[in-house]
């Protein structure tokens, strides 16, 4: 299982986070770019650079108290950081999809990936979770412990309540916005704390 970290400007969390997970095949996708950032189009780029049957997409910030899970079979798309630090080690909401998702390929081609539309914080973990809902993936919530690093918040932009309506769109726009509509730029390919790294313009 490949994991697949979306990143910018988080050298300490990164650092810390190649240490946790010191044996893992670890990729980070760089958004090179000043623009809002964008972790679903971030993660759809690391699933096309890579070509393993199994991705879990990861944020840097999260560290797992135990790592059992990552070595178990997939089956479709599993939510492994059901339990995090930052939100007192109780879920969210019952469809939270953030943080850690492990995919199958079939699976995620299935969805066509994340929506490349979410700019700034928030919606595109949902929206994907819609998508396995519309193709009827086979989905399972594992309330797995995450230790959370601090960092500042992000800032809540005028993106966010564009965020909020495009999900109500899902349904519609779920075919033609993701995998197969995917555009980027690789302006680096090289390492970052000892793992690869592909930084990208968006």
């Amino acid at each position: 299982m490949k994991l697949i970290v979306p990143y910018r400007n988080r050298l300490d969390h990164l650092k810390q986070f190649v240490e946790h997970y010191k044996g893992f095949d670890i990729l980070v996708v760089e958004q090179a770019n000043n623009e809002l950032f964008n972790r679903g189009k971030l993660l759809n780029i690391g699933f096309n650079e890579c070509n393993d049957k199994t991705v879990c997409f990861h944020d840097v910030d999260l560290l797992a108290e135990s790592l059992e899970h990552y070595n178990q079979p997939i089956d479709g798309a599993v939510h492994f950081s059901g339990l995090c630090e930052q939100f007192n080690y109780k879920v969210p909401y019952d469809t939270c999809f953030g943080g850690v998702t492990a995919f199958t390929e079939e699976a995620f081609l299935t969805c066509n990936g994340f929506s490349n539309n979410y700019w700034g914080w928030g919606g595109e973990d949902d929206d994907l979770y819609t998508r396995t809902k519309l193709n009827n993936i086979r989905t399972k919530f594992e309330l797995h412990r995450y230790k959370s690093l601090k960092h500042e918040k992000q800032p809540i932009t005028s993106e966010y309540k564009a965020n909020k309506e495009r999900l109500n769109r899902t349904q519609h726009t779920w075919e033609f916005d993701g995998l197969n509509s995917l555009r980027y730029k690789i302006v680096e390919r090289g390492e970052i704390c000892g793992v690869e790294l592909i930084k990208v313009d968006l």
